[in-house]
């Protein structure tokens, strides 16, 4: 049990609660437990089963929504401590996406390495190594500055995990003439495969 109470209060320090492994850590009766998610599918975020519609998702999820459309709800968070938009997405009124976009402020890239190394490690302790983790150059020379690379748009980084109910996807890059950090939270089971531009930098190979 205090194991578990250790492991509860570095998620809730951290701001983010991935909940695909059928359990949570709940307060019932003044009382922290471990309770077992009773779902066949185990297909969860916060509690939130993925394939829940919108207005489900409005009410059990305490949070103060700033945008909201027709495919999604958004309000402003916090991942690891980097200032950040979280929108909850939907494809036909059906809760398939949590992503992160932050909107953390850096003059020089190492910084934007370091959050992308902080929140990598804490995915890679809950759910191991992930499937693939790539370093793309727009060309091999650059590979000895990777700082500049960055900044000017040579290099785009992605790092994927594939578990049985979910795909967890980061990516880092230049988009725009900024440099983008982007966390996806999908559920495999309610993922259209027919969506265009489900990420920041459609040419990734996520398989």
């Amino acid at each position: 049990m205090k194991k578990i109470l250790i492991f509860f209060l570095f998620i809730l320090i951290i701001g983010v609660n991935f909940s695909s492994d059928g359990g949570e850590v709940k307060k019932e009766n003044g009382v922290w437990n471990f309770v077992t998610v009773d779902k066949k599918s185990k297909n969860l975020y916060r509690e939130i089963p993925f394939g829940s519609n919108k207005e489900y998702v409005k009410k059990h999820l305490n949070e103060d929504f700033n945008y909201e459309d027709e495919s999604t709800l958004g309000y402003e968070s916090k991942i690891l401590n980097i200032p950040s938009e979280a929108y909850f997405k939907f494809n036909k009124d059906k809760f398939w996406r949590v992503e992160f976009n932050s909107k953390a402020i850096h003059y020089t890239a190492k910084y934007w390495f370091k959050d992308y190394k902080t929140v990598k490690n804490v995915i890679t302790q809950k759910y191991g190594a992930p499937s693939k983790d790539m370093e793309m150059y727009e060309n091999v020379f650059y590979r000895n500055n990777p700082d500049y690379s960055l900044e000017n748009g040579f290099l785009t980084l992605y790092t994927i995990w594939n578990l049985e109910n979910i795909r967890i996807v980061i990516t880092m890059g230049t988009y725009n003439e900024k440099i983008h950090m982007n966390i996806y939270y999908d559920s495999k089971e309610f993922l259209d495969k027919n969506l265009k531009n489900m990420y920041v930098y459609d040419f990734i190979d996520i398989n």
